[in-house]
């Protein structure tokens, strides 16, 4: 069976209304869905029932959402910048987009779409580099080993 195609974006920030209004001139209504703002279990439902995470931000910190998508083995395509230089090797656990830059974009998606096979395995390995620098237990040791640090130099 083949699933329709829709976009949906998760989420509210100040360009949502010119983006539904946007939506709206290109007569994309069917295909678009804005479902505001989430909570985690419902993102998490979101994700499992997902092909692709995209997050072409213009101004990236770090975003813990691409973690939440990384974890559940979601392919990710993200703006090369802030925090995803540290989260992202591009073509091994996720894709580099530029700030900006619309045919990167686009190609980056239809390259995801053609290629399901090798960007679930990218996905894959985003799971496995989050399970293996994010998880509860990784933190944990990281912040045991800091207070050791810490405490050694005071005392």
């Amino acid at each position: 069976m083949n699933r329709m195609k829709i976009l949906v974006t998760g989420g509210a920030g100040v360009l949502t209304n010119k983006l539904k209004e946007q939506i709206d001139q290109l007569k994309l209504n069917d295909k678009v869905r804005f479902l505001g703002k989430m909570n985690n279990d419902d993102v998490i439902k979101l994700f499992s029932e997902s092909d692709l995470f995209v997050l072409p931000s213009e101004n990236v910190v770090f975003d813990v959402v691409t973690l939440e998508a990384m974890a559940v083995g979601l392919p990710v395509i993200v703006t090369k910048d802030g925090g995803n230089l540290d989260l992202i090797k591009d073509g091994e656990n996720g894709f580099f987009i530029e700030k900006g830059n619309v045919s990167q974009l686009t190609s980056s998606i239809e390259f995801a779409y053609m290629n399901k096979e090798k960007v679930n395995h990218i996905g894959a390995n985003g799971s496995t580099f989050v399970e293996k620098n994010f998880s509860t237990k990784k933190m944990f040791d990281d912040y045991y080993k800091l207070y050791q640090e810490l405490y050694r130099k005071i005392v």
